[in-house]
């Protein structure tokens, strides 16, 4: 990137590596393509190159699924098509990240759910309408699972990716 002059930061520099499926002429070749914008090349920028969801509005995807109901799973779902995010893309990036709670202990479902959820997003790109078949794999677990208890606290979506974020409570008024 230095000897092209191509001004891009660290985050996206790693998101492209990590994308490259460890090939040198992929990331190259992405590289290039990145170079021709011009601009300062940032995560977004390499976000929206690759075609990719940011993790964040992935998180928040698979808390919905996990803990609230089907019309915030819709919302978030809605919220990756409004960005240009293919639906098989976006169950990659769910299953990627749902796998990684399970591997370190972090799954915040029960892990039959979990594991059973991670065979239904396989299905999505084989599915003849591969939002209609998202839909069906969050909602069945969805279904699976107990809703979030109002008198919890939980972490804000966000806690998978190490940025524990607190979820502020709705305060009741107090009569007088």
């Amino acid at each position: 990137a230095k000897k092209e002059k191509i001004d891009i930061d660290d985050e996206a520099l790693q998101l492209l590596a990590e994308h490259s499926n460890g090939s040198f002429r992929d990331s190259i070749s992405m590289l290039d393509q990145i170079g021709l914008l011009g601009n300062k090349v940032t995560k977004t920028v390499a976000e929206n190159l690759i075609g990719i969801a940011p993790k964040e509005t992935i998180s928040k995807l698979l808390y919905s699924t996990l803990h609230l109901s089907p019309a915030d799973i819709v919302k978030n779902l809605d919220e990756l098509i409004r960005l240009g995010i293919n639906p098989v893309q976006a169950s990659r990036q769910v299953s990627e990240m749902l796998r990684e709670q399970i591997i370190e202990n972090r799954v915040t479902t029960d892990r039959k759910v979990a594991n059973q959820l991670l065979a239904d997003l396989l299905g999505v790109a084989n599915a003849r309408d591969a939002r209609v078949g998202m839909e069906l794999a969050l909602f069945k677990a969805n279904s699976q699972v107990k809703p979030s208890n109002s008198d919890d606290s939980p972490e804000d979506a966000t806690e998978d990716l190490g940025e524990k974020k607190s979820v502020e409570k709705p305060r009741l008024k107090q009569e007088s």
